[in-house]
């Protein structure tokens, strides 16, 4: 009687951890289901069922946690487990998920390998459920192999099978990969209908992860770049609520990504570092090689071509390392185009047909149209005129053909490509200009309906074609005498004040939190660039004896107070954009008030106004009545003019960060006399050791004369 008790107090209590596992699991509390598992496992007389069940959620939970090591671990274990007790649907669902594992963990080809296992498996049974999930993940691996009709027609299979609520997971997945293929992705309206029915259907059955997945595809296919950023935030804050960590970490990429499109590298680099940290640590290959591709781009539009080259080096050696031919190509474009701008053609030429072919190969139409401009380009600078005209147009005819150009791949960058293989080759007058014009309306459509002049400023001066196309169409706009409105006319609207108010909001956040002036410094400067749009700028902190070497990036002389300055964009110690700045500058220290001034700057000779006049924004960075710095901003009126709304919310800016300056140099004072009075109490000690030390010397001295006397002494009463 007693065993059987036993037996029956042991099912129950399986039964209760096993359902607050599922409570667990249903909050996204991650920490207690895993507490709630390990209690499980432990437990005597298992059934493989409930064991199975158990491991089940703890490899969900860690699909989201990022532990990829444990997860794979457990669904090795789960599929022997479901093989043991001939459940076909569980060797079906261990089978999908392990792929799914395997792939992130970098074994592409063993994971394709599992997912046909699963399919052949679940074939044998009768579930549309899980036959549209197999079909889903065979769809993906083709996809990833450049089969896009074998891609479609497993994606359009899931479509079916899991549709009237069968399986809403499936049917959103399904959904979200249709927009990426062709036809659909041929026509961008449809691929954003595709997408949100999508993400309707995963809001309605209340599934939060397969939200964030929505989110984050609508975030990198809708044209409009404003739109895309918002929905890759949200993507991301969801992410983070709910604790999926490989997800985060995948979303903050492609933010990554975007903001680099958008010229605001400082962010760009922030989020792609965090996403490349993690995934490292979770051993997501994956992840790695998407964050290492953005940083690779972002350090090149920076000026750090040795930088971009050791990412893309480490990209290629990665993607060679798992097989992995579509992020070799990448990295070898990469190193193409530095091997082009060093003037390797040879080199450049080697690099950028191995990537073509490759994108041939896979059906990558976007990125091979891309690798064909840009091998037109060191066709033509290697003076093959002829060759460079006939891959340029192949180039262009391709991207035509598809009217669908890939995230890597923006239309703008082809047309100015082919512009500049039709200058070289000196081409017809016209069809150069039409390339040129195609360029700037192509530059223009992603960001037509943004709002928020920050952005746009950025997007317009920062990345690097994108500020060669402006400044190339205003020569020839002008030569032309036609008007140069379609770049410096525009009106601020309540909608981008409202932006900007979000962002002033976020930066505060991170300003409180900064406690190094020479990190503060350079925050403030980075903040105030993505915020503004300007194209240059300087933050110039009032010395004190707390900062004194923190700043440290460049030197504008002769500034009132002893000022340490740090340069902006670009012209880092030019003692003419200084001289420039100087008395604007001046007269914000010497009044504490900003200082807005439009069409400043001379126009030399024949010059065009609007590649030389600018619009300056200077604000003084003042907290509690003290003057801690200022902060110094211009930009050409190509680009954009800087006007009251921006003064004020940016003022905003200046107040937050004359705040943070004053606490962090507070927090440096304070630490100072802490460092100061412990060396005090230290030297104090010191002495009064050393006088304790001379004391008991003298004291054994005396003992030894008086022990000396006293023998003395005894020697005389003899």
């Amino acid at each position: 009687m007693r065993k059987v008790d036993s037996e029956f107090e042991t099912r129950y209590q399986t039964s209760e951890i096993l359902r607050s596992v599922e409570r667990a699991r249903s909050a996204y509390d991650w920490p207690l289901l895993l507490k709630l598992v390990a209690i499980g496992l432990e437990q005597a007389e298992l059934t493989d069922s409930e064991e199975y069940d158990l491991r089940n959620a703890r490899e969900f939970a860690n699909w989201f946690t990022g532990d990829l090591e444990t997860r794979r671990a457990d669904l090795e274990i789960m599929l022997d487990l479901a093989r043991k007790t001939a459940d076909v649907r569980r060797q079906v669902n261990a089978q999908c998920d392990l792929a799914w594992t395997q792939y992130e963990g970098g074994d592409t080809y063993i994971a394709r390998s599992t997912a046909d296992k699963a399919y052949e498996l679940v074939k044998t049974i009768e579930d549309a459920g899980l036959e549209a999930h197999a079909s889903n993940l065979l769809a993906h691996f083709a996809m990833i192999y450049g089969n896009r009709e074998e891609a479609q027609h497993y994606f359009k299979m899931g479509k079916e099978l899991s549709r009237n609520g069968v399986s809403p997971w499936d049917e959103s997945w399904a959904l979200h990969g249709l927009a990426g293929l062709p036809p659909v992705n041929a026509d961008p309206a449809l691929v954003e209908a595709y997408l949100e029915e999508s993400l309707a259907i995963a809001r309605r059955a209340g599934m939060r992860f397969q939200e964030m997945f929505s989110l984050n595809q609508l975030g990198i296919s809708v044209q409009d770049l404003g739109r895309r950023r918002q929905y890759l935030r949200l993507a991301r804050r969801l992410a983070g609520e709910i604790g999926f960590v490989s997800l985060f970490s995948s979303i903050s990429s492609n933010l990554a990504y975007l903001n680099w499109r958008l010229g605001l590298f400082g962010q760009a680099g922030e989020l792609a570092n965090e996403s490349l940290h993690t995934s490292r640590s979770q051993g997501n290959l994956r992840n790695v090689k998407s964050a290492l591709g953005t940083l690779a781009w972002i350090a090149r539009d920076s000026g750090d071509q040795l930088m971009a080259n050791a990412y893309f080096e480490e990209l290629l050696a990665l993607s060679r390392e798992g097989n992995e031919v579509y992020h070799d190509a990448v990295a070898r474009v990469g190193l193409g185009r530095a091997a082009l701008i060093d003037g390797r053609l040879a080199e450049a030429r080697a690099n950028l047909v191995q990537a073509a072919e490759v994108f041939y190969q896979l059906g990558q139409s976007g990125e091979q149209a891309n690798t064909l401009a840009w091998l037109a380009l060191a066709v033509a600078l290697d003076d093959d005129l002829e060759d460079a005209v006939e891959l340029i147009t192949q180039a262009m005819t391709l991207a035509a053909e598809n009217a669908y150009v890939m995230e890597d791949s923006p239309l703008q960058d082809l047309w100015w490509l082919r512009y500049q293989v039709l200058s070289l080759a000196k081409g017809d007058d016209e069809n150069t200009w039409e390339a040129l014009e195609a360029a700037r309306l192509a530059l223009f459509e992603p960001v037509a309906n943004i709002s928020d002049e920050g952005l746009r400023r950025n997007y317009l001066n920062k990345p690097p074609i994108n500020r060669a196309i402006g400044e190339a169409w205003a020569k020839e706009a002008a030569w032309r005498a036609m008007s140069l409105a379609p770049y410096t006319e525009r009106e601020s609207t309540p909608a981008a004040l409202a932006e900007q108010m979000e962002r002033i909001v976020e930066s505060g956040a991170r300003l409180a939190a900064e406690r190094d002036t020479g990190k503060l410094a350079e925050f403030i400067l980075q903040e105030f660039v993505e915020l503004s749009g300007v194209e240059r700028a300087v933050v110039a902190l009032r010395v004190t004896p707390q900062n004194v070497g923190a700043a440290h990036v460049g030197v504008v002389e002769e500034l009132p107070l002893q000022w340490v300055a740090i340069e902006g964009i670009d012209e880092i110690d030019n003692p003419a954009a200084a001289a420039f700045a100087v008395p604007f500058m001046d007269e914000a220290v010497l009044n504490r008030a900003p200082v807005l001034v439009d069409a400043a700057g001379d126009v030399p000779a024949g010059g065009i106004p609007e590649l030389h006049l600018r619009s300056v924004l200077v604000l003084p960075l003042v907290s509690q009545g003290q003057l801690w710095g200022v902060l110094y901003g211009d930009m050409r009126h190509l680009f954009g003019r800087l006007n009251e709304n921006d003064r004020d919310i940016l003022s905003l800016l200046a107040n937050q960060a004359g705040a943070a300056l004053e606490n962090a140099n507070w927090v440096t004072t304070l630490e100072q006399q802490v460092t100061d009075r412990t060396a005090e109490l230290a030297a104090s000690n010191e002495a009064l050791a050393r006088q304790v030390d001379a004391t008991e010397q003298r004291n054994a001295e005396l003992a030894i004369i008086n022990s000396v006397q006293e023998g003395l002494a005894a020697q005389l009463d003899l």
